[in-house]
């Protein structure tokens, strides 16, 4: 019992945790975000960890999120502000975050590792199977999920009883007090990982636990376990040694076939290089001579060839010649007919350029002929306006003159009738005055104020009535002379226009002669114009 009581404290004295753990649990995280907080450790110090994890924890309310996000994200939300190597660190540590959070829903399809606390062997079960959270970060979790207490799982049951630290039962609950019994005071965790690296690693081809400590070689499961490994590389050993010598015979084996083989093919290289060598040889001689041939050959062939190219030449230069000659001959023909055709066109240019020199002249003469007879015409046209016009002037004079004197007694007459008429208007008012007095009653005897607006009336009324007969007499005698002035000037008007018609007759006249003369010279110009027309083909 005393080394029993001895072995507990060497394993756990001679334990290193293949992992950095917390110090101390905080007891404000749950069991998942212990897991996150040790995946975090292992590239961060414990403090960083848990600065990370509380910003993490802040940034992804659901942490399922966090398991897809990228890794750059990830450390951007970390709240460390790394520089250098810490922004390796951190992204190293991002990684693993991620990857243990995969690992759990892998594992138990879900983010919430609280179900072991409920039952810790079957969760032991399921979280064996954790490479990323490791053995240390499993022994952690499931230390917590016992509630500080050992956590016994199945695997490290048997690990005890192989080590004969507690006894074999079926009870859980007789292996639990036996266990208890073993652990140092104070030494759950410390228990825990120690034996279930043990009971994981007992095995493991590569360091099993009885190697890597040497206590465990101390006790008869793990001295046989040990006995048993030595003896097995012992005979791996043999086995590896009887495998390389038998490799080694093989290699020899096959060594010397392949010198053999070398060998027949060397000797058989050198036969095809006799060979070659003596076909080489013969070819070379094959060559000579076909190149002797093919020189004679060439050489005939250049002799024919040059006497075929001596009469040809001879036969082109005299072909040439001909042509020659033909050319030249063909080409004077050519130079003779240009010179004729040249000569007659010179000929022809001529005696069209003193045709139409002649035409000129007399086109220039029959247009200065006209414009001679049109500044003539002009000037009996301008003439005759000017004694038109110094004609109508006259007229107009006279004609305003006799309207003037006509105006002048009619005005006079008018007066007079009009001082005529008055003179009568007052004789009647006075003899209309004596009748009215004289045929007046005997007046009665009525106020003189009363009857003087009436008589008044009266007075004015009878010589107005008798006056109208005479004041239409004097308009008609007004109205009267002046037929007889207007006549005046009507006969005044006809006898200018009769006057007026002479001189445009005389004018018309004048301007048909011109215009008949004009048309005269016109003619003759075209006449002389189109004679030497005619007379031009007579001449060529």
């Amino acid at each position: 019992m005393s080394k029993k009581t001895e072995l507990i404290p060497r394993l756990i004295a001679a334990h290193r945790p293949g992992q950095p753990l917390p110090k101390s649990p905080d007891k404000t995280l749950g069991l998942l975000e212990h897991a996150l907080w040790i995946a975090l450790m292992r590239h961060l110090t414990e403090r960083q960890a848990r600065t990370a994890l509380a910003a993490l924890r802040e940034a992804y309310p659901d942490w399922n999120e966090l398991r897809v996000s990228q890794t750059q994200e990830i450390v951007g939300r970390m709240g460390l502000n790394p520089d250098g190597e810490d922004v390796a660190k951190c992204k190293r540590a991002a990684a693993s975050l991620r990857d243990v959070l995969q690992e759990i829903f892998q594992n138990t399809h879900g983010l919430d590792l609280e179900f072991l606390r409920a039952d810790l062997t079957a969760g032991a079960k399921v979280m064996a199977k954790s490479p990323n959270l490791g053995y240390a970060g499993l022994s952690y979790i499931l230390w917590l999920a016992a509630g500080g207490g050992v956590p016994l799982t199945q695997s490290m049951a048997k690990a005890l009883e192989r080590l004969e630290l507690i006894p074999r039962s079926n009870s859980a609950q007789k292996s639990q007090g036996a266990v208890a019994a073993l652990v140092p005071p104070g030494k759950e965790l410390e228990f825990a990982l120690v034996f279930l690296e043990i009971a994981e690693t007992w095995n493991d081809p590569d360091e099993p636990a009885y190697v890597r400590y040497e206590a465990l070689r101390e006790t008869p499961a793990g001295k046989k376990a040990y006995e048993e490994r030595q003896q097995a590389m012992a005979r791996a050993e043999v086995a590896r040694k009887r495998e390389e010598e038998r490799q080694r015979k093989e290699d020899e084996k096959e060594r010397k076939r392949l010198e053999i083989e070398a060998k027949k093919r060397e000797r058989e290289q050198e036969k095809i290089e006799r060979q070659r060598k003596a076909q080489a040889l013969q070819r070379e001689k094959d060559q000579r001579l076909a190149a002797e041939k093919a020189q004679k050959e060439v050489e005939r062939k250049a002799a024919l060839a040059a006497e075929k190219a001596q009469k040809e030449a001879e036969r082109k230069a005299e072909a040439a010649r001909l042509v020659a000659e033909e050319r030249a001959r063909k080409e004077a023909e050519r130079e003779a007919v240009k010179a004729e055709k040249a000569a007659k066109k010179a000929a022809e240019q001529e005696a069209k350029r003193a045709a139409l020199a002649k035409i000129a002249a007399e086109k220039q003469a029959a247009k200065e002929q006209a414009q001679r007879a049109a500044k003539e015409a002009a000037a009996q046209r301008e003439a005759a306006k000017k004694a038109e016009l110094a004609k109508k002037e006259a007229q107009k004079k006279e004609v305003q003159k006799k309207a003037e004197q006509a105006k002048k007694e009619a005005a006079k007459k008018a007066e007079a009738a009009k001082k005529e008429a008055a003179k009568k208007a007052e004789a009647a008012k006075k003899d209309a005055a004596k009748k009215a007095a004289a045929k007046k009653p005997a007046p009665k005897k009525e106020s003189p104020k009363k009857d003087a607006p009436k008589k008044a009336e009266a007075a004015k009324k009878a010589p107005a009535k008798k006056a109208e007969p005479k004041a239409k007499a004097t308009e008609s005698s007004k109205s009267k002379p002046a037929p007889k002035s207007a006549s005046k000037p009507t006969g005044a008007k006809s006898s200018g226009a009769s006057a007026a018609k002479a001189p445009a007759a005389d004018a018309a006249k004048a301007k048909k002669g011109a215009a008949s003369k004009q048309s005269a010279s016109k003619g003759d110009s075209k006449g002389a114009a189109k004679a030497p027309a005619r007379r031009t083909p007579a001449r060529r």
